[in-house]
Parts: C-alpha cells; sequence; structure tokens
C-alpha cells in the first residue's frame, strides 16, 4: 500500500533563533501533516554537522545537533529564564545564520545543561551511551584544546582513542566534558518528546543514514582500524561517485573508506551500532 509524507529538514523550520528546532513549530508542523492525511515526516540526519555544516558531515555519526534544541520548550522546562530566550533570538532570515546561531546558542545551552541533569544523572547517562559517547565527548574535548578539529594534527599521545584517555581527559575537564554530555541528553530528551506527538498523531518519523563517515568525526579517530588508513592515519582511499546526469565530472566526497575485511571480523558492529542507534529515535531508516 501505498503512503504519502512529506520531506523537511528539522533546520529548515520557521523560527524566531536562526535555525529550525524540536520546539513549537516542529509541532505545528506535525499538526498541518496530520491535517492533510500524511503518514511520514521525512528528515535529513539528525548528527552534529561538522565542517560546511552539513548533516552528511558530521562530527560523529551518533550524537544529534545541539543546535536543534529548542529555546522555547528550555523555557517552558523551567532551564532558562525568559531573558536568556529572548537574548538568543535573531531577525528573520531565508539562511541559517550559523555563527550567530552558534554563538548565541552555545551561551544558552551552557546554562539549561547546568540546570538540567546532576552530575551522578549524567555520569549514568555517558555509561549507558558510552560505545559511542565518550570517544564523542574526548574527541570535541580535544578539538577545543588544538582549535583544530584534524585529529590527524592532534599531538601522538592524543591520536588514539582509549578509555585511559577519556579518563585522563575527564580528571582535567571534567566540568566541561558533563556539560557537553548534558546537552546531549536534552537533543534526545526533546527529540523523543516530539517522536512521541507525532506517533500520537499517527504521523510516522523517516530518517537518513549516510553509508561513510566524516574524515574529522569521532567515530574515524576512534575505529581508525576500520578505515583504509595509512600507519599515520592518513586516508589512502575515499569515497565519491563517477560522472552521472547530475555531475559531469563526478564527485569526490573524501570520506575514508571502509576496511570491509575489520568490518566483518566484529560482526559489522559500528554499522550495528549505527542503525540501533537511529531506530531509538526514528520509525525508519532510509
Amino acid at each position: 500500500m501505498k503512503k504519502n509524507g512529506m520531506l523537511l529538514h528539522i533546520s529548515s523550520l520557521p523560527s524566531d533563533f536562526g535555525i529550525g528546532d524540536f520546539g513549537p513549530n516542529a509541532y505545528q508542523f506535525v499538526d498541518y501533516l496530520n491535517e492533510k492525511k500524511f503518514c511520514y515526516w521525512q528528515i535529513l540526519p539528525l548528527y552534529q554537522p561538522g565542517y560546511g555544516n552539513s548533516p552528511y558531515n558530521p562530527v560523529s555519526a551518533f550524537a544529534l545537533n545541539p543546535y536543534l534544541i529548542s529555546p522555547e520548550l528550555l523555557y517552558e522546562d523551567g532551564l532558562i529564564d525568559l531573558p536568556d530566550m529572548e537574548e538568543a533570538k535573531l531577525p528573520s532570515s531565508n539562511q541559517i545564520p550559523y555563527e550567530a546561531v552558534y554563538r548565541l546558542k552555545d551561551n544558552l545551552l551552557k546554562k539549561a545543561a547546568n540546570n538540567y541533569l546532576s552530575d551522578i544523572e549524567i555520569y549514568e547517562y555517558i555509561e549507558s551511551n558510552a560505545f559511542y559517547l565518550k570517544p564523542y565527548l574526548a574527541y570535541l574535548t580535544l578539538c577545543k584544546l588544538y582549535g583544530d578539529d584534524d585529529w590527524h594534527n592532534f599531538r601522538p599521545e592524543h591520536r588514539h582513542y582509549s578509555d585511559k584517555l577519556y579518563d585522563n581527559l575527564f580528571k582535567n575537564y571534567g566540568s566541561q566534558i558533563l556539560r557537553m554530555a548534558s546537552i546531549q541528553a536534552l537533543a534526545k530528551d526533546q527529540l523523543l518528546r516530539l517522536k512521541d506527538y507525532m506517533n500520537s498523531q499517527g504521523i510516522q518519523l523517516i530518517g537518513d543514514m549516510p553509508l561513510y563517515l566524516s574524515y574529522h568525526s569521532a567515530d574515524v579517530w576512534a575505529n581508525q582500524h576500520l578505515f583504509d588508513l595509512d600507519e599515520n592515519g592518513n586516508r589512502l582511499n575515499v569515497a565519491g561517485v563517477p560522472p552521472d546526469a547530475f555531475s559531469q565530472d563526478g564527485q569526490l566526497w573524501g570520506n575514508p573508506i571502509y576496511k570491509w575485511d575489520k568490518m566483518k571480523e566484529d560482526g559489522f558492529q559500528l554499522f550495528i551500532n549505527r542503525i540501533k542507534n537511529a531506530l531509538n529515535y526514528l520509525d525508519k531508516l532510509r
């Protein structure tokens, strides 16, 4: 049986804060879909974007984009004050002013995160999602320390992830790490609340999972043995597509390709974890 739906990424929703989010306008769009008898809302990847602000070039194949967190819901939940929310507003535009969004929302999210969970609750959240969250938190911490998201430029002792490295970083940057984890928990909470409302209105959420991962990501950094890299971490072969009707010269994406024999050794666990994680907040996955 054929069913209808609409593709609209969360960031493209109307917003007073420069970028669409999981807040009231998303709920209004669900109401619109329900009114027009649509069955699906399809979105692009929800991962935290890296260079170019593309959801297909994320810093993590698991962590959610914190800038999709709704300031209005933060205010309704008592995590920020009204002046905090008002200060994060931006003039209406047909493009996302990413630099302004990041600057204003960073301040907002820090305050909200500090008011959201206790340290014990954040510890528990990290441990329950340790397989991706610890590498993500360690990677972002190092990126901030170096002012560079290219892990290949990190000092030798930081070029490979380990739980020991995470523990050492936590000793020195624990408050920052806890705050980033709390922000991830906030994003997941708002997304799941939106999905629950969608499902109550008979709408299902279709998401997208890119096949390849960004070289400048926590996942490649933490799993270098699974990718076609040399002993120094340089890319040997990268992904792309040959010339076609859309591109006369083809496309060179730059993503490191997988070592499928290595992936097979652990039963393609990275892929399985990615799919399981995505289906925690999606009804269907493309």
